[in-house]
C-alpha cells in the first residue's frame, strides 16, 4: 500500500529530489513506491538555517534527500563538526540524549525520524536562546572550562 498525500493550495514539497508545488485547488497524491518525501512546513532552506540546531537539521535533510548515510558522505564531516560544536556549547544530558538519537537514527537509515529529533533540537535551543536567565536552560554560549563528552561524537563517526 503506498502513502496518501493530501496537498494544500499551492503547497510545495520536494518528492525523490524533484520539487513538486500544487496548483490552486487541494490535490491527493498517491506514492506506490519508497521514496523522499518532504512537506513544506519541514523544509529547511540554507537561509534560514542561522542557528546552530538549524544548521545540524539542514544538513540531516541533505543525508535525508540523497538517500541515506551513505549515499551522503560529503556531508559527514560537516554533521560531526555541528554536532561537536553543539555539545561545546552545551554537554547538558538533554543535548546528548537528543543528538544520540538523531545519530543512531542516521546509522540505522532512520533518516526522516533524525529530522524529527532534529526538530526537537531545534525547539530546545530556541527555549534556551529564549530564556538564558531561566533556572532550567542552559547557557548555549562557549564555556572555557566545558570538555564536551567525545565517546559520542566517537561513537557516531566509528558506526559510519
Amino acid at each position: 500500500m503506498g502513502l496518501k498525500l493530501n496537498l494544500k493550495p499551492h503547497e510545495k514539497c520536494i518528492i525523490g529530489g524533484a520539487a513538486v508545488q500544487n496548483g490552486n485547488k487541494m490535490a491527493s497524491l498517491m506514492i506506490a513506491n519508497q521514496t523522499t518525501i518532504l512537506r513544506e512546513k519541514h523544509i529547511m532552506t540554507e537561509e534560514k538555517a542561522d542557528t546552530l540546531a538549524k544548521q545540524i537539521y539542514f544538513v540531516v535533510q541533505l543525508i535525508y534527500l540523497d538517500g541515506g548515510i551513505d549515499n551522503s558522505k560529503q556531508n559527514h564531516e560537516v554533521f560531526f563538526k555541528l554536532i561537536r560544536e553543539f555539545i561545546d556549547l552545551d554537554p547538558s544530558s538533554v543535548v546528548l540524549e537528543i543528538i544520540g538519537k538523531i545519530g543512531q537514527q542516521i546509522l540505522e537509515g532512520e533518516d526522516y525520524q533524525a529530522l524529527a529529533q532534529c526538530r526537537k533540537l531545534i525547539e530546545y535551543e530556541a527555549a534556551v536562546l529564549n530564556s538564558r536567565d531561566g533556572k532550567e536552560a542552559r547557557d548555549m554560549s562557549p564555556q572555557v572550562d566545558k570538555t564536551p563528552p567525545a565517546d559520542v561524537a566517537n561513537q557516531l563517526e566509528a558506526g559510519s
